[in-house]
Protein backbone atom coordinates (compact mmCIF):
# COMPACT_ATOMS: atom_id res chain seq x y z
CA UNK A 1 0.00 0.00 0.00
CA UNK A 2 1.45 3.30 -1.12
CA UNK A 3 0.87 6.07 1.41
CA UNK A 4 1.11 8.93 -1.06
CA UNK A 5 -1.34 7.44 -3.54
CA UNK A 6 -3.78 6.81 -0.69
CA UNK A 7 -3.34 10.40 0.44
CA UNK A 8 -4.04 11.69 -3.09
CA UNK A 9 -7.12 9.48 -3.33
CA UNK A 10 -8.38 10.79 0.02
CA UNK A 11 -7.90 14.41 -1.12
CA UNK A 12 -9.77 13.69 -4.34
CA UNK A 13 -12.61 12.06 -2.42
CA UNK A 14 -12.74 15.00 0.00
CA UNK A 15 -13.06 17.41 -2.90
CA UNK A 16 -15.91 15.36 -4.34
CA UNK A 17 -17.68 15.20 -0.99
CA UNK A 18 -17.45 18.98 -0.56
CA UNK A 19 -18.84 19.48 -4.06
CA UNK A 20 -21.72 17.05 -3.39
CA UNK A 21 -22.47 18.65 -0.02
CA UNK A 22 -22.58 22.09 -1.64
CA UNK A 23 -24.92 20.77 -4.34
CA UNK A 24 -27.16 19.23 -1.67
CA UNK A 25 -27.38 22.50 0.28
CA UNK A 26 -28.12 24.44 -2.91
CA UNK A 27 -30.84 21.94 -3.84
CA UNK A 28 -32.28 22.20 -0.35
CA UNK A 29 -32.42 25.99 -0.66
CA UNK A 30 -34.16 25.90 -4.04
CA UNK A 31 -36.67 23.19 -3.11
CA UNK A 32 -37.57 24.82 0.21
CA UNK A 33 -38.02 28.22 -1.43
CA UNK A 34 -40.29 26.76 -4.10
CA UNK A 35 -42.40 24.87 -1.54
CA UNK A 36 -42.74 27.82 0.86
CA UNK A 37 -43.56 30.28 -1.89
CA UNK A 38 -46.09 27.87 -3.39
CA UNK A 39 -47.70 27.41 0.03
CA UNK A 40 -48.03 31.18 0.48
CA UNK A 41 -49.22 31.74 -3.08
CA UNK A 42 -46.28 33.90 -4.09
CA UNK A 43 -45.61 31.78 -7.18
CA UNK A 44 -49.14 32.29 -8.48
CA UNK A 45 -48.74 36.05 -8.80
CA UNK A 46 -45.95 35.50 -11.32
CA UNK A 47 -44.16 38.66 -10.18
CA UNK A 48 -40.67 37.25 -9.63
CA UNK A 49 -39.11 40.65 -10.27
CA UNK A 50 -40.64 42.30 -7.21
CA UNK A 51 -38.57 43.25 -4.20
CA UNK A 52 -40.77 41.26 -1.82
CA UNK A 53 -40.18 38.06 -3.81
CA UNK A 54 -36.40 38.38 -3.58
CA UNK A 55 -36.42 39.47 0.07
CA UNK A 56 -38.50 36.39 0.91
CA UNK A 57 -36.16 34.21 -1.17
CA UNK A 58 -33.08 35.58 0.59
CA UNK A 59 -34.72 35.30 4.02
CA UNK A 60 -35.62 31.64 3.52
CA UNK A 61 -32.18 30.94 2.10
CA UNK A 62 -30.49 32.60 5.09
CA UNK A 63 -32.52 30.49 7.53
CA UNK A 64 -31.60 27.29 5.68
CA UNK A 65 -27.91 28.19 5.58
CA UNK A 66 -28.00 29.05 9.30
CA UNK A 67 -29.59 25.69 10.16
CA UNK A 68 -27.08 23.76 8.03
CA UNK A 69 -24.19 25.75 9.50
CA UNK A 70 -25.43 25.21 13.07
CA UNK A 71 -25.78 21.48 12.44
CA UNK A 72 -22.32 21.29 10.92
CA UNK A 73 -20.74 23.19 13.81
CA UNK A 74 -22.55 20.98 16.33
CA UNK A 75 -21.32 17.82 14.60
CA UNK A 76 -17.79 19.20 14.36
CA UNK A 77 -17.72 19.94 18.09
CA UNK A 78 -19.22 16.55 18.89
CA UNK A 79 -16.48 14.78 16.93
CA UNK A 80 -13.65 17.01 18.16
CA UNK A 81 -12.78 14.60 20.97
CA UNK A 82 -10.67 12.40 18.73
CA UNK A 83 -10.91 8.75 17.77
CA UNK A 84 -12.80 7.67 20.88
CA UNK A 85 -15.56 10.21 20.21
CA UNK A 86 -15.85 9.10 16.60
CA UNK A 87 -16.05 5.46 17.63
CA UNK A 88 -18.86 6.20 20.10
Amino acid sequence: MDFFSSQDKARRNTGRLILLFSAAVLSLIVITNVLVMAAFGVMESGDVYSESFWSMFLGISAVIVAVVLAGSLYKKSALAGGGARVAE
